[in-house]
This record gives structure tokens, C-alpha cells and sequence, in this order.
């Protein structure tokens, strides 16, 4: 049965999207320091609406330089009309030169006419911040306030003026195990057009239609224009799966674990539904079936625990010594709030018709859970023991 707080899973760490929003504001504050080891950048100059290289396309070196150009000079021609013509018109030696260079490429299509909006986008960003749907498993939104100016080039269009809001941007988290790199966290962005979007800042008298303008260029750079590097994962990575909970700014990001390193529960990330982090930044839950095991040889051995000793019970006239033997009856965790109370019932009797048997006694130890770094301590206090 899933454990209110855990799910399925023995434990479950919960981080506010808050406070790794405040992480992000510290690197973004650190982009202003020039030897800062982690920042974020606060400004960046962007190429937008170029074409990207297909299979065939000579992209790079001299010659390559100098084939683009006679291309884009002669006009639509493909790649192998265009070797035919330079090396039927060579000298026999630069047309042997020109077929091995042409050689290393396929045949490809004219390159189509200037896309409409080609240029420069100089752009100012703001701290970005991060939030999930509701229940999301697999995405992570990026949000980044930008002011932007845009410098078309030469024959192509301008774009709508100002380009000041926020971009928003969701992007797909997956892990992938391969042989040869161990796991991996791909992030790539959305395929979903409704998940890319500039939002248009109030008052800049933007219509619909120049965001929607707007909006497509953002889609086209997000997807083209940056490198999403996979992330190599410690062969230890606790973390499996990541599940977005709550909304606003109570929102946290639960990542549920198995502390003892067994399989995942069949119910799988589903079945962590709770939201119990509060005002915190950082909470940590174990479920009690995990605490009950770390527990269970311990409570195994004290069940067969058995003791013999003796009494002196003083009289006026005489000290009596009767034998009793102790055994344990019972042992119980029961769990409070903040704490646990680790309960020990047990019984002493003797065979002397003059002494008391002691039935009932029951000894309590009051522990509590300290997470600190990566170990999880359970101090037992002498001042929260009771015998009765």
C-alpha cells in the first residue's frame, strides 16, 4: 500500500522550485563577475533565420568558401552540375584537384532563396527561473524576461518592435543508459509549438500578430540554435524520475529513491502524489516500512533477549536473595509526530513464593531522524528513556 508521503518508494526528496529559482538568480548575479566559475550570462548576440546545413552542403574551408559563393553567383544549380562545369572548363591538373575536393560530397539540391528573416538579435536577459506542470514526468519550463533589438540583414524584413517580455520555453527530460557513456540525461527542446511562446510585456502595444512573429523566431532559435549537451550521470545518481507537484510559488520537484538500493516499486512515480515540503526549501521523507527494516534486527534480537539476576531485599531481621528471570514480551515502534517511541515490554518473575513477579514493564526510547549531508543519524537521548 502506498505510504501517504513516499508512495511506493521508501523515501522521497522534495525541492522547492523556489529556492532552485534562487540558485539560478545567484549564477545569473554571478554573470557580472568576469572569473566567476559558475554564471549565466546577461547578454548575447544571436543569429537568426539561417539556413542550416544538409547532407552535401560544403561548409567549411577555402574551397568551400569559394564553391558557396560561384553557386550563389550562377543561381539555382545543384552540387553536381556545378562540379561538371568547373572541371570541364580546369586545366587538366586543377580539374583533377577539384574532383578529388568535390568527391568528399553528395549531390545536393539548390540552395533555397534567403529566408525572410535572417539577421542579428542582440539580446538582454533577466535571472531565468524554472517550473513544471502540475504532475509533469518527463517536462521543465524555462521563463527569461528579455529586452531584445534586431539587425536584419541586407533584402530581408524587419521584425516587430519592441521585442521586450519573456520567453518561455519547455524542454523534454529523459534519461538514456547506452554501453558505451553509462546514463545520460538528454533535455531537448518541446516539439509542441503551444510550448515555446513569447509572452509580450503590458504596454508595448504588440498585436497578436507581431507576438505570433515574434513567437516562431524564439521557436526557431530554441530548437536550432543551441546545443543541448547530454549529461554524463555518476554511476551512484540516486535519482531515477522527477515529478512536478503543486503550482505557484509552493511548487517543488519530488524525487523519489530507494534507499536500499532495490528495484523500483511497480507503482512507479505515480503513486507519489503529496506535496509536504511547507515553507521549506529542502524536505526529506522516509517511509515507515523502510525505517520499520533498518529496525528489524534489532527488534528480532531484543524478542529473544532473556536475562537472569538476583535481588537483595533488606528485612529487620534478615536479607532475602530471590532469582528472577527477565524476558522480553514485546517490542513496538510507534510513530509521533517529530519523533518515534521505540517501545520495549518485558516481564520478571521468580520461583520464590515471596517475591513479586513484575508482569508489565515497559521501557521507551524516544529517537528522532537527522538527515545531515548524505547520512542519516538516529540520536537516542539518556533523558527521553522511561521505565515504568
Amino acid at each position: 500500500m502506498a505510504n501517504n508521503l513516499t508512495g511506493d518508494y521508501e523515501a522521497v526528496v522534495q525541492v522547492s522550485t523556489r529556492q532552485i529559482n534562487g540558485l539560478l538568480a545567484t549564477l545569473h548575479q554571478n554573470g557580472a563577475q568576469e572569473n566567476a566559475p559558475l554564471k549565466l550570462v546577461h547578454s548575447a548576440a544571436v543569429r537568426v533565420g539561417d539556413p542550416k546545413p544538409r547532407p552535401g552542403d560544403v561548409v567549411v574551408g577555402d574551397f568551400a568558401d569559394w564553391v558557396n559563393a560561384y553557386q550563389t553567383a550562377r543561381g539555382p544549380v545543384g552540387l553536381g552540375d556545378l562540379r561538371k562545369h568547373l572541371a570541364g572548363f580546369a586545366p587538366p591538373g586543377a580539374a583533377k584537384m577539384i574532383e578529388a575536393e568535390f568527391s568528399k560530397f553528395e549531390p545536393r539540391p539548390p540552395r533555397p532563396p534567403p529566408a525572410t528573416v535572417r539577421g542579428t538579435v542582440k539580446v538582454q536577459l533577466a535571472s531565468p527561473m524554472l517550473s513544471l506542470p502540475s504532475g509533469s514526468t518527463s517536462e521543465i519550463t524555462a521563463h527569461v524576461s528579455i529586452r531584445a533589438h534586431y539587425y536584419p540583414d541586407a533584402g530581408t524584413d524587419s521584425m516587430p518592435e519592441p521585442v521586450h517580455g519573456e520567453v518561455q520555453a519547455t524542454f523534454e527530460v529523459r534519461q538514456q543508459t547506452t554501453s558505451q557513456f553509462g546514463r545520460r540525461l538528454i533535455v531537448q527542446p518541446s516539439s509542441q509549438d503551444s510550448k515555446i511562446q513569447f509572452v509580450t510585456a503590458p504596454g508595448t502595444g504588440l498585436s497578436a500578430a507581431d507576438v505570433g512573429r515574434i513567437s516562431a523566431q524564439v521557436r526557431k532559435a530554441v530548437r536550432e540554435s543551441f546545443t543541448m549537451v547530454p549529461v554524463d550521470l555518476p554511476s551512484d545518481f540516486a535519482f531515477s524520475e522527477f515529478k512536478g507537484l503543486g503550482s505557484g510559488p509552493g511548487q517543488a520537484v519530488a524525487l523519489p529513491i530507494q534507499l536500499s538500493g532495490g528495484s523500483l516499486p511497480p507503482g512507479g512515480i505515480q503513486s507519489v502524489n503529496n506535496l509536504f515540503i511547507g515553507p521549506a526549501g529542502f524536505a526529506f521523507a522516509v517511509s515507515k516500512e523502510y525505517v520499520l527494516s533498518v529496525f528489524q534486527p534489532t527488534i528480532d534480537n531484543l524478542r529473544q533477549f532473556t536475562q537472569d539476576f538476583t535481588l537483595s531485599i533488606n528485612l529487620v531481621f534478615t536479607t532475602l536473595h530471590p532469582h528472577y528471570h527477565f524476558s522480553v514480551t514485546d517490542v513496538d515502534l510507534r510513530f509521533n509526530e517529530g519523533s518515534i517511541d521505540f517501545t520495549i515490554k518485558g516481564k520478571a518473575t521468580s520461583p520464590s513464593w515471596y517475591a513479586s513477579n513484575y508482569n508489565d514493564i515497559v521501557i521507551t526510547q524516544r529517537v528522532t531522524l537527522v538527515m545531515f549531508l548524505n547520512t542519516l543519524f538516529i540520536p537516542a537521548l539518556d533523558d527521553e528513556l522511561t521505565i515504568s
